[in-house]
């Protein structure tokens, strides 16, 4: 006697249901099998028919219309065929290979909240679902903060999604939205990227409108570098005039700042001159607010003064230049 389920069916009555619902599922088959044929001749008499220029009369038409197509077929065969693969899943396991292979077209509905319209498993290494088309896989969904494909790794290590691509123009993952974010990460790392390429970069930002790449954040961008000669961070203007590099500063803060515990704060080379600094409206040394020693101001005289004391205006000492 069988193990008896909750709902008083046993083991052998499942798998005895199971077995009739694939004997069901193959008579439909083979009756599909009958009409595709049947339909492929049909269409190859039509073929004939417009080749040779003879007028399609309504007889076609009318066979064509009485026969069931294979969408209906399929869908009112629906419940047999997920039986028959859980039978095929429970009673007669297979090599490794993808879950379903499916060469015709299959709609499956599943009304039940939390559980998919098609689920497939396989315990072997191949993958659960394979698609292959002009699209292998499309997802979609119209519910607000949903994904149209979702993919979750629920081990110890493994990635949610992978997209290999292929081509100089093609991307392993493309991601588009017109108002928003074309791809967005959340994480440790929200987004990493890493190139074994020489010259490549391991992300790369273009926009013939706005910024290439924007970091907002403590820290809106970090660059670091390990390696004897290269920066941390650099910038290159391509065009006819523009800077390599801008910074704007707030409050006491400096638009850049440069600092190196063993060497120079700054270094600076230039064919016209090494710096220049931009002269004030004003003639004299400042009046008025709160400035502190090592500032150096020029102004609209072209007079250069040095603050040796912290102040409000501090103190200030001229530098005493001569003809050149």
């Amino acid at each position: 006697m069988g193990v008896e389920e909750g709902n008083g069916l046993s083991l052998e009555g499942l798998a005895l249901r199971l077995e009739t619902q694939a004997q069901k599922l193959e008579t439909l088959e083979r009756e599909n099998e009958k009409m595709r044929s049947e339909n492929d001749a049909l269409q190859s008499k039509v073929a004939t028919l417009e080749g040779s220029g003879t007028r399609r009369d309504r007889e076609a038409a009318s066979e064509f219309e009485g026969r069931v197509s294979r969408r209906a077929l399929l869908s009112k065969a629906g419940a047999a065929a997920v039986a028959a693969v859980a039978a095929g899943v429970f009673l007669h396991p297979r090599p490794a290979k993808a879950g379903v292979d499916v060469f015709d077209s299959i709609w499956c509905a599943d009304l039940i909240a939390d559980t998919g319209g098609v689920n497939s498993l396989n315990r072997g290494s191949g993958p659960g679902v394979q698609g292959e088309g002009q699209t292998g896989v499309w997802g979609r969904s119209s519910a607000t903060g949903f994904s149209g494909v979702s993919g979750t790794h629920t081990g110890t290590s493994g990635y949610g999604v992978v997209g290999d691509g292929k081509g100089s123009d093609g991307a392993g993952v493309l991601g588009r939205n017109p108002i928003g974010h074309g791809v967005r990460g959340e994480g440790e790392v929200g987004v990493l990227g890493k190139s074994s390429t020489a010259g490549a970069p391991a992300v790369y930002g273009q926009n013939s409108n706005g910024d290439g790449v924007r970091g907002v954040g403590k820290a809106g961008v970090i660059g670091r570098s390990s390696t004897t000669g290269y920066e941390g961070v650099y910038g290159q203007h391509t065009g006819t005039s523009g800077y390599g590099v801008v910074g704007d500063g707030k409050g006491s803060g400096a638009g850049v700042l440069g600092r190196n515990p063993s060497g120079y704060g700054g270094q600076f080379d230039g064919g016209l001159a090494q710096m220049k600094l931009n002269p004030k409206g004003t003639t004299g040394k400042p009046t008025s607010g709160a400035h502190t020693k090592g500032e150096i101001y020029l102004d609209s005289a072209g007079t250069l003064f040095v603050c040796t004391a912290n102040g409000t205006p501090g103190t200030w000492r001229k530098v005493t230049t001569t003809a050149a």
